[in-house]
């Protein structure tokens, strides 16, 4: 085998091994926020050279993650595409969305993003809801 083959060979198999550490490391950092979602710096630091990550990698990913994830959902969205926001829909309305929403998770804010999104779609959308659930119970 010549030199440039080999060195084409290597440089293949660099690729692979850096494509599985990137997953690896994404894989780990999905883990360690779901075990500490207000990670504390210290803790960011033993947890990536407890797994035999480098710690600038390690925080790298988790900044990169918080912003895919969550800076999109943030910014998306029907209240957001129609320009709605809390001063625009009835505060009752968005109360009882927020009551919700919260059986999908234990975060308000991400609560309160569900339901205004809703009520930017139909404006009295918990209380339809609310009455269809109620008719459902009754048959």
């Amino acid at each position: 085998m010549d030199d440039k083959k080999i060195a084409k060979e290597i440089m293949m198999i660099a690729r692979g091994i850096m494509v599985q550490s990137k997953k690896n490391i994404e894989e780990s950092a999905v883990e360690f926020l779901k075990k500490n979602p207000k990670p504390k710096d210290s803790a960011t630091h033993g947890w990536a050279e407890k797994n035999g990550f480098e710690v600038d990698d390690f925080e790298a990913t988790i900044y990169e993650l918080a912003g895919k994830y969550v800076g999109s959902f943030l910014v998306q969205g029907l209240a957001n595409k129609k320009g709605v926001g809390l001063k625009d829909v009835d505060a009752k309305e968005l109360a009882m969305g927020i009551d919700v929403e919260m059986e999908h998770t234990n975060d308000k804010k991400i609560a309160e993003k569900i339901a205004l999104d809703h009520l930017a779609e139909i404006k009295d959308y918990y209380t339809r809801l609310k009455k269809m659930e109620a008719e459902a119970e009754g048959e």
